[in-house]
């Protein structure tokens, strides 16, 4: 199965508090005056177990609705609330208080157009209401309606409004429109302020010093910019969340990941007793290859801190390690006697990544919150390969927790696994329209713009998710490639300029360039980029511009040349992964050249050196078969398949590779049965659809096409786009021709 379709709303859900169901024999009054005390006296956890019971027994109560949400709400679940919040706002006497906790809600959850439409029918309601004027500001801010948020925030302080964060709403709308000189006066002016009240307002200082650091960067004056943030930093500033973040970003938008980590580091070592910093700090080890390092820090502080198991659990989901994560879920369930309801849903949610299904169905009966068993049940139908039935409760799920990203982005692979395409891109456009965006999602529907030859579309969708991720090499070169395409020249000088400058990155770069002078200038010219760049190819980082050298040669006619260059790197003392993948490389260059003996032998060799080394032991199988021997190389290619099976978000080439080797050998059906397979955990691999489509349509040479046949050549047309998925357009006459 497929080992990481998502992890769902996990590392989200563990950081949540719900607390499991519990039945309150006190009167609905009593309860009900209970909860509003929780909550005016700042303990939103009990106000939620107290109302929690009522709205199951009388779900119609508006009154009960509005302060479930706004329990939700204070215990940072967002997302859950906006569904009871809605039901609440049907009562013309709860559209005020319900509307503004709702329109908050979705801000929270990045739907800003929602929250103006929300905010609007506040004001309607109560046209002197300020906090509805803010809030609906805000969220024009956000979608750089600056004009629209500055006339929202002018009301909002003519109604009486008193709220520190005005002076930044006007600042970044004043940029936004343009008016630098006029946004940095203002600046200095709170700056002023702020620093004159700092003992008495320090969170305020270092916020309004932020904005100032980012006001230098955003102005471009980079230097000026990690000046001001350095003298944030210095001192209490360390501890303040906002800052640190903002601090954090602008380094790696720089492309100095490293000053970053410094940033993460000092404020871990300033307090070490606090958990958030120290899951920062390994999180940002963990992205360094650093995994010890980074586990160690967290088992330690389990000893003192039960809580860091949840944040064990999200570091062992980070690595795809849900064996290890379902154990470390397991004790912070038995360190904390109240478990969230969203650990239950966690635990359900890793039984079934496990394949272990039925665990999961009993799993099932220790989760209560309706939202949740939706998920959970709907993952079973999906591991049960009932994909409509499967869609059909995760929209009943969604009807209750419309902003989860993560269950929208089930209930489109739902759809997509149906090969109901407009259904699925409408669900993955959703969860990528949120902020920040969803990642899979994003990835999916960029799939399927290019698909549709939509590259504005797709260049929209990964520059935002590249802005969120910025040290995701693969979405930066796919942003950068198209940046290149669509003639953006600047923004593709500063994407290579980040991509170069990443760590480990630099083979990417030297290689990205190259294909770019290959494609406007001719092979000659590719080759002659990466002789000019003066790197050492031997080194590991630099693999990627060695492997395209490599091809170039070999299209020149210049393979001799590109063997004795391997030959000698393999001479060199290399440590053993560097020294497979090229092994792996000169195997791949006897194959070609008939060499069988020799190509069997390098990647043999290579597999001992890392046995989990994909691209050779798919070409060590290739080569077996081609030696004549079947039974071993089905073994070899069953071998592929399940290192395969190991890697994140692999695109199936051991499989393929598989599935065209039963289909040589003359096994039509084991064939068919991989692919298929296949596509039910990569519903978007067109090679797969493609070869299936073949298969199907010898078998079927009459007019009369199957479903099957129809569905995966579409899937084909989509996302393989080759001159032999082409051929599969006369199945569709009477659709016109993607440009």
């Amino acid at each position: 199965m497929m080992r990481r379709l998502i992890a769902l709303a996990i590392t989200a859900a563990l950081v949540g508090n719900l607390p499991a169901c519990q039945e309150e024999p006190e009167p609905e009054d009593i309860v009900l005056e209970q909860a509003r005390a929780a909550l005016a006296q700042g303990r939103p956890k009990q106000a939620l177990e107290k109302v929690r019971a009522l709205v199951e027994r009388t779900p119609d109560d508006a009154r009960l609705q509005r302060i479930y949400g706004e329990a939700l709400i204070a215990t940072g679940q967002a997302s859950l609330a906006v569904w009871p919040l809605t039901r609440a706002m049907r009562d013309p006497e709860q559209v005020v208080a319900a509307g503004i906790l709702l329109a908050s809600a979705q801000l929270q959850g990045g739907s800003e157009f929602d929250a103006i439409e929300t905010a609007t029918r506040v004001i309607e309601r109560a046209p002197d209401n300020h906090r509805a004027y803010i809030l609906r500001s805000r969220a024009h801010l956000a979608l750089n309606a600056e004009e629209q948020a500055l006339a929202d925030l002018d009301r909002a302080i003519e109604l009486g409004l008193q709220d520190d964060t005005v002076d930044f709403i006007r600042i970044w709308s004043l940029i936004g429109l343009g008016k630098i000189e006029e946004a940095e006066a203002l600046l200095e002016t709170v700056n002023e302020q702020a620093q004159a009240e700092a003992d008495l307002n320090p969170r305020r200082a270092a916020e309004v010093c932020a904005a100032r650091a980012q006001f230098a960067a955003e102005a471009g004056n980079a230097d000026v910019a990690a000046e001001r943030f350095e003298e944030c930093l210095d001192g209490p500033g360390i501890r303040n969340p906002s800052l640190v973040s903002r601090a954090i970003r602008f380094h790696d938008s720089q492309g100095h990941y490293g000053q970053g980590t410094d940033v993460v580091r000092r404020r871990f070592e300033d307090d070490e007793s606090n958990l958030s910093a120290r899951v920062s700090y390994t999180e940002r080890l963990a992205a360094m290859g650093r995994l010890d390092e980074a586990e160690q820090l967290l088992l330690d502080a389990t000893e003192k801190q039960p809580s860091a198991w949840s944040a064990l659990v999200d570091f062992y989901v980070a690595s795809e390690d849900f064996e290890r994560a379902l154990g470390a879920l397991d004790k912070a369930i038995e360190a904390n006697p109240r478990s969230p309801d969203a650990w239950f849903l966690s635990r359900a949610d890793f039984l079934i990544v496990l394949g272990r299904v039925d665990e999961a169905e009993t799993a099932l009966a220790q989760i209560k919150l309706e939202p949740h068993r939706a998920v959970i049940e709907g993952r079973l139908l999906l591991a049960r390969n009932q994909p409509e039935a499967a869609a059909k409760r995760f929209e009943e799920g969604l009807v209750l927790w419309p902003d989860n990203a993560d269950l929208r982005y089930l209930t489109a692979n739902a759809y997509e696994r149906l090969g109901q395409w407009t259904r699925a891109a409408s669900h993955f456009r959703e969860a990528a329209r949120q902020e920040p965006p969803h990642f899979l999602s994003s990835l999916a529907i960029a799939d399927i713009m290019q698909g549709l030859g939509d590259r504005e579309g797709r260049f929209f969708v990964l520059l935002r998710l590249a802005d969120g991720n910025p040290q995701n090499l693969e979405v930066l070169e796919e942003l950068l490639d198209l940046s290149r395409e669509l003639g953006q020249e600047e923004q593709a000088r500063s994407l290579f300029t980040r991509l170069s400058r990443t760590q480990g990155a630099q083979g990417r770069a030297v290689a990205n360039v190259a294909r770019a002078a290959r494609t406007n200038e001719g092979l000659e010219h590719g080759l002659e980029m990466i002789d000019s760049a003066g790197v050492d190819l031997a080194h590991p980082v630099l693999f990627e511009a060695l492997a395209l050298r490599t091809k170039y040669l070999v299209e020149l006619n210049r393979s001799a040349e590109a063997i004795t260059q391997l030959d000698g790197l393999l001479s060199t003392d290399l440590q053993d992964p560097h020294a497979a993948e090229i092994l792996s490389l000169r195997g791949g260059l006897a194959f070609d050249d008939g060499r069988l003996e020799s190509a069997d032998a390098d990647f043999e060799r290579a597999l001992q050196l890392a046995p989990a080394h994909l691209e050779a032991a798919i070409g060590r199988a290739r080569t077996v078969a081609a030696l004549g021997n079947d039974d071993a190389a089905r073994a070899l290619y069953l071998s592929a398949v399940e290192i395969e099976g190991g890697i994140q978000n692999h695109d199936g080439p051991a499989s393929v590779a598989h599935a065209h080797f039963e289909r040589d050998a003359g096994d039509r059906e084991a064939s068919k049965r991989i692919l298929r397979g296949l596509l039910i955990d990569r519903p978007r691999n067109g090679e797969a659809a493609l070869l299936l489509a073949q298969i199907l349509r010898e078998e079927e040479p009459g007019g009369a096409y199957s479903a099957e046949l129809l569905d995966v050549a579409r899937r084909a047309l989509l996302f393989e786009q080759s001159p032999e998925a082409a051929e599969l357009r006369v199945l569709f006459p009477d659709e016109p021709k993607r440009k």
